[in-house]
């Protein structure tokens, strides 16, 4: 069977990693499209975009569109992986009627409601004429919004335990987008543990290469994602596949739009204020940080890892 995943910018490589997960642990073939040039963040794996750039503009050269053309139509299915409503994807243009279709969201773009992190690009009916709706973010999972949850995939088998219970603990948080991911708030709950009489470090990563981010995170005793948009990233899956004890807050939706996926899940839930925060990593230095260390690895080999979500796509590709 063969998979178009396809995707306008795939801006955290989640898209391409589908794509390796599926690959190498199924008899599915899945091909990867990325429409439009990012840059962030640097030395992600992607493949070149379809796009390019002449004056000022993005346009599809018209040898593209032909190639595309004929492997589109050559697909069992179609994949959209990303925020945008499957008509926006120029298949029409292309003058392509899909067999079946995908659309998986993720993000800010398709998020609803007064969050800073709220900046949808369309309406939910936008997305009905897919096949199959699928949320990588459990709390997008909308009343009015037919969709099933589908964890990211990461490549868990190629990282290795780096934790250590440290006399000085060091407590890590990489932003992105500090205002989107709750910095100032856990900047303001350091301070109280500090004030409180605990030997902690801070290591916020912000503003650097992935390479250094993911050393000098591997490098943490307990590691903050986020606490605005109630799910916990790509951040945190690295994090837990280190070893390292891993807050964000978890939402009261994320339980009831993950259809019963993320139960006994080890994450701490961090709650969405200095206070809360600072309650939770409070709990995790007073408490066994050695046995919720070994939890977080095994939660991220178990749920995320290449094996789990690559199965987990050819079950549901086959399916449908």
């Amino acid at each position: 069977m063969k998979v178009a995943l396809i995707s306008h910018h795939d801006y955290a490589g989640s898209g391409y990693r589908i794509v390796e997960a599926v690959n190498t642990n199924s008899k599915t073939f899945l091909e990867y499209f990325v429409y439009a040039p990012v840059a962030y963040p640097k030395n992600l794996k992607r493949y070149p975009p379809l796009f390019v750039m002449q004056e000022d503009k993005l346009y599809m050269p018209q040898e593209t569109g032909n190639r595309l053309q004929t492997l589109f139509k050559d697909a069992d299915i179609i994949h959209f992986k990303g925020d945008d409503p499957p008509d926006s994807y120029y298949l029409k243009e292309l003058q392509v009627e899909p067999k079946k279709t995908i659309v998986t969201v993720h993000g800010s773009m398709f998020r609803r409601g007064d969050s800073t992190t709220a900046m949808p690009v369309a309406e939910l009916k936008e997305y009905d004429s897919a096949d199959l709706r699928t949320v990588g973010d459990p709390t997008l999972a909308y009343e009015g919004f037919d969709c099933i949850f589908t964890q990211i995939p990461y490549p868990t088998h190629k990282f290795d335990v780096t934790w250590s219970n440290r006399k000085t603990p060091i407590i890590a948080h990489s932003p992105s987008t500090k205002d989107k991911k709750g910095t100032d708030k856990f900047i303001r709950a350091m301070n109280l543990l500090k004030a409180n009489g605990y030997n902690v470090k801070s290591d916020i990563i912000h503003n650097v290469s992935y390479d250094e981010c993911i050393r000098r995170k591997s490098e943490a005793t307990i590691f903050f994602d986020q606490s605005e948009c109630g799910w916990y990233g790509n951040s945190a899956v690295e994090a837990m596949a280190f070893r390292i004890p891993t807050l964000a807050y978890i939402a009261p939706e994320a339980y009831t739009g993950s259809q019963g996926k993320l139960d006994m899940m080890p994450p701490i839930n961090c709650g969405n204020t200095v206070e809360s925060i600072y309650g939770a990593l409070k709990g995790i230095l007073d408490g066994d940080i050695v046995s919720l260390s070994k939890q977080m690895r095994k939660w991220a080999v178990d749920f995320h890892s290449y094996k789990t979500v690559g199965e987990m796509w050819d079950k549901i590709y086959r399916e449908l």
